[in-house]
């Protein structure tokens, strides 16, 4: 009787359902191993909060497009193109005939989408490359799925293909794919920065200068004293930067790492409230929680995450995906400063000026470092608007080039090295800077000799697993001995590691002590690490008192957005009060037991433990204690809490990625460098690691100095190996984008050298290697028997014997000349009979082919 009533209601219930959805519950989704969940999320009237904006309709004639659109809650809750290919193109033993032909429009769009998909830092990509990977892909299938399509294809179906993508042909005809929002994405940030770039300079009737900039520049009264003259010259150029951008619509203020970009922000706000009045409203945003608190704390103005900005202005689903219709636009603002943008994508920019009432704006002010490493997501707006501007507005540019940390570094005697070796990682650097190959080898000849390097950097060579974590283990107890005053004893790494991440006062200090590691997995990477750090310095707490793995004590990071639509609970110690508060991703704290289990705790009754709570650092989080677990009790409206698993927001957070450090700084960081080719390492990621740290780094590197000699060349740049096209459509040759050595590829080198070698001369001599068959490696570090290291520019092969071709410029530069004539001493010792040279000068091309000719 139950079971008919249940039946019957079903009925019921289905045929209340309009045409469409009978169709896709009855017809369509059981061909597709989707979830109940999935397919709930899909019928529902706010399927926007899965990203899907087609009509039901539109999903019944082409079901290929739960694929394209669909964007679930989690990691998990994908439907990839696969599952819907199958229930389109079912087996015919199956008797269930094919929804859509095997040859259909609509299979080669959700393809393409699929194959634009996995490129995720591209804008665009090559028709005919897209199209012989879907072939490929084809080819493999079961024979009712083979089928072969043709770039005619694009012409033919375009009407088909055209809603989800879009084609643009450069000046060869050669025709590029982009997913049709990511074109949309450009083209909105581009008219945007054009319209702004156009405005005429903004008026003032309030006279300034560059001595009152120079007032609020000055903020080191120990290089005033010290370094007086070199700090003043600093200030009278970073008050001409000022200047210059100061009436401009659009600015950018860029520089690396210790060249004073937020005093320079400080500078600017102050200026603009003297000169406009306390009336001037200002949107300060950062694309993380960390950057915009030391935004906040430096400027003395509000500012916010750029996801909470967008969030309280309704542009955010709740798949946290970003909406590109239906938010509002914020107008109550003159001045936008936004900083770090070296690390906001594609998407993120384009919303963000979709959320923007544009009319009301004054100043756009874009604040960032672009060697940092690119976005996560798509293109390089940040790096693509310096370009652009520094062409056509080069007034609206402010690049600084002074270094005031590596000033006081210097002057104090705190070492230099951080900031020295970080310039080595500047992409910027290899083609502007004549003297960055002498600068690399000698700092790369003093890391080899390992230890402490300087007072802010040490270097060690580990080999495998046992050697990595003994030395990790043993260099932290060394620095944490320095930090504390604490003489180690065995047993008691928990109490040391407790006092080294605290302040006097028993503070917890978690951003002291930071490992970066550029993995997850391996025993190298930030999981393994994480489970090493945690047993090593936590092993008394973590194995007497853990919820999903997460012990008292242990050091932990918010990997979960908690923003408006979706806050965390916390307890207020100011009002002794549980409240709904906000916390974001890459976020780091400690782990304390909760106020309800300290009695438990005291009794030593540890299994009756089964919450605890997380003090996470920064002003802002100061009164606040997060509660994770179970039984929190009852919130400030008095409904009781529901239980919150750690694991769906916190990990471990003793070891960190490069990505998650970013926006982030450190006293001390230790950086693990495994040997191994991969596409993850990349000149900005070392750059980025490297400047996390403002006291000092240690730098842990697998067998050799090789890895980072490597990472030093413009092939290994990510920001430059990025198809981007905001405001210049110029595509990157097909081997520059996916080769592993541009010297051993071949097909192209002529182009390849163009982006990869440090100057013109290098270039003529590598294409003239190819060119005559010789095989070649570029700045391949050379050790002698006895372990010293230079770096030729090139190292050839004739009939099999090795020889070392440098290419000698600049000796007019004494300092150059210098480090030639001491390079020419190690070569003349080491490797005699084996150098070959040539001079800058007009008759290069022939002295290489003479070279070339007599040896080959």
């Amino acid at each position: 009787m139950i079971e008919d009533k249940t039946f019957k209601r079903v009925i019921r219930e289905f045929k209340l359902r309009d045409e469409n959805e009978q169709k896709l519950l009855l017809y369509l989704f059981p061909r597709f191993d989707i979830t109940a969940d999935q397919m709930s999320n899909i019928l529902s009237n706010d399927r926007i909060n899965v990203s899907i904006t087609a009509s039901l309709d539109d999903i019944v004639n082409n079901p290929y497009i739960i694929f394209e659109q669909y964007v679930g809650y989690d990691n998990d809750d994908t439907i990839p193109f696969y599952k819907i290919d199958n229930g389109i193109l079912p087996s015919p033993e199956l008797g269930l005939e094919a929804i859509l032909e095997k040859d259909s429009a609509e299979r080669l769009r959700a393809l393409c989408v699929d194959e634009l998909n996995k490129i995720a830092s591209h804008s665009f990509a090559n028709a005919s490359t897209v199209l012989a990977n879907i072939n490929k892909r084809l080819s493999r299938m079961a024979d009712w799925m083979k089928h072969e399509y043709k770039m005619q294809n694009f012409i033919v179906d375009w009407d088909v293909l055209s809603e989800a993508l879009y084609i643009r042909e450069d000046n060869s005809k050669v025709q590029y794919l982009y997913l049709k929002h990511v074109y949309e994405d450009e083209r909105i940030i581009e008219n945007t920065f054009k319209m702004l770039a156009e405005r005429p300079d903004i008026t003032i009737k309030v006279p300034i200068d560059e001595k009152r900039f120079i007032d609020k520049l000055n903020k080191s009264p120990e290089l005033m004293r010290l370094a007086k003259e070199e700090y003043e010259s600093i200030l009278r150029n970073q008050a001409r930067i000022c200047m210059q951008i100061f009436t401009k619509p659009i600015s950018i203020i860029s520089g690396a790492a210790g060249t004073g970009k937020t005093t320079v922000i400080e500078a600017i706000i102050e200026n603009i409230v003297r000169v406009h009045g306390f009336g001037t409203c200002f949107l300060i945003m950062t694309p993380t929680g960390k950057a915009t608190e030391r935004v906040k704390r430096q400027t003395g103005k509000p500012s916010s995450t750029i996801h909470s900005f967008l969030a309280q202005n309704d542009w955010i689903n709740d798949n946290f995906t970003l909406k590109r219709l239906g938010g509002s636009q914020y107008s109550d603002v003159n001045t936008i400063i936004i900083d770090e943008c070296s690390m906001i994508d594609l998407n993120v920019f384009a919303t963000l000026i979709r959320a923007i009432n544009w009319n009301s704006v004054q100043r756009l002010i874009l604040v960032g470092d672009p060697n940092q490493l690119p976005p996560i997501g798509r293109g390089k707006v940040f790096v693509e608007t310096i370009q652009w501007l520094r062409e056509n507005y080069p007034k609206n540019v402010g690049i600084l080039k002074d270094n005031i940390r590596q000033l006081l570094n210097k002057v104090l005697d705190n070492g230099t090295h951080i900031l020295n070796l970080a310039q080595v990682f500047i992409q910027e650097e290899q083609a502007e800077n004549q003297e960055i190959q002498m600068l690399k080898e000698q700092l790369f000849q003093t890391i080899q000799g390992a230890g402490d390097i300087d007072k802010d950097m040490s270097v060690y060579f580990w080999h495998d697993k046992s050697e990595l974590d003994a030395l990790l283990k043993s260099v932290m107890i060394q620095d944490m001995e320095k930090m504390t005053g604490i003489d180690y004893v065995e047993g008691d790494e928990n109490k040391l590691w407790r006092t080294a991440i605290s302040d006097s006062n028993k503070k917890p200090q978690p951003e002291k002590i930071q490992i970066i590691s550029p993995y997850r997995g391996e025993f190298y990477g930030t999981d393994e690490i994480n489970r090493f750090m945690q047993s090593t310095f936590n092993g008394y707490w973590s194995n007497r008192y853990s919820i999903d793995g997460i012990g008292c004590y242990d050091k932990v990071i918010q990997y979960k957005n908690r923003p408006k639509s979706d806050l965390a609970y916390a307890y207020n110690l100011l009002n002794k009060r549980v409240e709904r508060v906000d916390i974001y991703n890459g976020e780091i704290g400690t782990v304390s037991i909760h106020g309800f289990d300290r009695e438990a705790y005291k009794n030593n009754k540890l299994w009756k433990i089964n919450r605890f709570q997380v003090k996470f650092s920064g002003t802002n989080r100061e009164h606040y204690m997060y509660n994770y677990g179970k039984d929190l009790g009852k919130d400030y409206s008095g409904k009781w809490i529901p239980e919150q698993k750690p694991i769906d927001n916190l990990e471990l957070a003793y070891a960190i990625s490069v990505h998650k450090s970013q926006g982030s700084e450190f006293d001390y960081v230790y950086i693990v460098i495994p040997k191994r080719d991969s596409h993850l390492l990349s000149m900005e990621l070392i750059y980025t690691a490297i400047t996390r740290a403002q006291k000092h780094v240690t730098i842990l590197i697998q067998d050799d100095i090789g890895t980072l000699a490597n990472l030093s060349r413009l092939e290994k740049s990510a920001v430059k190996r990025i198809n981007s096209s905001v405001f210049e459509f110029n595509p990157l040759p097909e081997e520059f984008i996916y080769f592993n050595n541009w010297y051993a590829e071949g097909k192209k080198i002529a182009t390849l050298t163009d982006y990869l070698v440090r100057s013109k001369s290098e270039a003529i001599i590598a294409n003239m290697l190819f060119q005559y068959g010789i095989n070649f490696k570029y700045e391949e570090p050379l050790y002698a028997p006895d372990g010293s290291m230079y770096i030729p520019d090139f190292t050839v092969t004739f009939r099999g014997e090795t020889y070392y071709w440098e290419h000698v410029g600049m000796l007019n530069n004494a300092k150059y000349k210098s480090h030639w004539e001491n390079k020419l001493q190690w070569y003349n010792k080491h490797f005699k009979d084996k150098l070959l040279i040539t001079y800058e000068s007009d008759n290069l091309s022939i002295d290489a082919k003479n070279i070339i000719e007599k040896y080959r």
